[in-house]
C-alpha cells in the first residue's frame, strides 16, 4: 500500500482537535487512512502511539510502517475469492462472497457487511471479486 502522506494528514486533521486526535478516535482514524487491523492489532498500534491520543507525527510514526508492510496483498485476497470461482470468470456468487468476507480474518458485523455490500454491484447474483479487491485493498 503506497503511503500518501498528504492524504493521511488531511484525514488525520478531520478527526484532530488542536492538532491531536483523542484516544477514543484512534481506531477510526487508522481505518480512515486505509488500514484494516484486527481489534487486537489496533489496540497494539494504539499502545505504540502512547495510548491513542497523539499528534500527527506520533500517529505517522506508528501507522506508516504498518501501511508499508500491510500491502493487504491484493493477490492473496484475490486468491481467497478465486477458490469459489468455478469457471475462472472473476465472478463469484453473492453467497460465496459473503462467506469469504465472514471467514477471512476478523468476522464482519452485520453493519460492516451491509456497508461492504452497498459498495459492490452484483450482476446476475455474482460479484467481480477482482474489482472489489482492487477497489478496497489496491493502490489507487
Amino acid at each position: 500500500m503506497k503511503v500518501n502522506e498528504k492524504e493521511m494528514q488531511m484525514t488525520f486533521s478531520t478527526y484532530a482537535k488542536g492538532g491531536s486526535i483523542a484516544a477514543k478516535d484512534f481506531n477510526k482514524v487508522i481505518r480512515a487512512v486505509g488500514l484494516n487491523p484486527t481489534e487486537a492489532s489496533a489496540a497494539e498500534l494504539k499502545k505504540k502511539s502512547g495510548g491513542g491520543a497523539c499528534d500527527f507525527d506520533a500517529f505517522k510514526k506508528v501507522v506508516v510502517p504498518e501501511m508499508e508492510k500491510a500491502k493487504d496483498n491484493v493477490d492473496k485476497i484475490i486468491d481467497s475469492f478465486s477458490v469459489f470461482d468455478q469457471d475462472g470468470s472473476g465472478l463469484i456468487p453473492v453467497t460465496e462472497f459473503r462467506h469469504v468476507l465472514c471467514t477471512m480474518g476478523e468476522a464482519l458485523s452485520q453493519e460492516e457487511m451491509a456497508e461492504v455490500m452497498s459498495e459492490v454491484e452484483p450482476a446476475d447474483g455474482k460479484i467481480d471479486y477482482r474489482e472489489f479487491s482492487n477497489m478496497i485493498f489496491g493502490d489507487e
